[in-house]
Order: structure tokens, then C-alpha cells, then sequence
């Protein structure tokens, strides 16, 4: 590849006031590269953040909708219990 290759170029940015270009080397990079991680983990741990809390309403919701289900069941239970028993007791006095 010869110095010429586009492919073998440094990148540049523009200077927005004079608009002249300016190779990008690694030392003028680094500073660039090192805000733009910081601010991508920044992002990227407020989402996170964001997903554990979506996560936990979810399983509070769920949780209190299996709480829900279980006492439905067993006063379904109980009305079981309670109608047989009745009708127990309406076999036995009517003996």
C-alpha cells in the first residue's frame, strides 16, 4: 500500500471556524475517544439503571398478581370446603 492509499489515511475533522483540516492523530484522538467512552458508559449505565427498575416493577406486579391468584384459590377452597359441608350436614338431619 502506498502513502497515497486512502485506505492508509489518518482521519480528519474540520475546524468549524476556519475550516481547515486536521489530522486526527492518536495523541489529538485519545482525549476525543476517551470523553466519547465516557459519555457512551454514562448512557449506557442509566440504561441500566432504567431496565433493573423496569425489571423490579415487573416482578413487584407479578409477585402481587401471584398473591392475588393464591388467595382466589384458596377462597375457592374455602367455598368447596364449606358447601360440602353443608351439604353434609343437610344429609345427616335429613336422615
Amino acid at each position: 500500500m502506498s502513502e497515497n492509499d486512502p485506505r492508509m489515511t489518518e482521519p480528519v475533522i474540520l475546524c468549524p471556524n476556519c475550516k481547515t483540516e486536521i489530522k486526527l492523530t492518536e495523541s489529538l484522538a485519545a482525549p476525543l475517544i476517551a470523553a466519547t467512552r465516557r459519555q457512551f458508559e454514562q448512557k449506557l449505565s442509566e440504561k441500566d439503571a432504567e431496565v433493573a427498575k423496569r425489571e423490579q416493577t415487573l416482578e413487584e406486579k407479578l409477585a402481587g398478581q401471584k398473591q392475588v391468584e393464591a388467595l382466589e384459590v384458596q377462597r375457592n377452597e374455602s367455598a368447596v370446603r364449606c358447601s360440602t359441608r353443608g351439604t353434609r350436614w343437610m344429609r345427616s338431619w335429613m336422615r
